[in-house]
């Protein structure tokens, strides 16, 4: 039964993740952006600056709108 369980958790453990090319879309002298979310309609890109400070959207034009500047706003982004 063990054996059975650690195969199990072997074969779920190395399950195949399609690699995607990385895109850089948005950049500022000196910022990290992290944690992206795409809106449902992938119309518009919401993510957070380093430290989760802050929210920001990214529209089809890679323009960049500052939603609020508020500490820790961008940690349940």
């Amino acid at each position: 039964m063990r054996i059975a369980l650690t195969a199990l958790f072997l074969l779920a453990s190395f399950t195949s993740v399609e690699a995607q090319k990385a895109e850089k879309v948005a950049s500022e002298s000196g910022k990290i952006f992290i944690a992206p979310q795409e809106s449902p309609d992938g119309k518009f890109l919401a993510f957070t600056q380093e430290g989760y400070n802050g929210i920001l959207l990214l529209n089809e034009n890679k323009e960049i709108s500052l939603l609020t500047q508020d500490p820790a706003s961008g940690l349940r982004i």
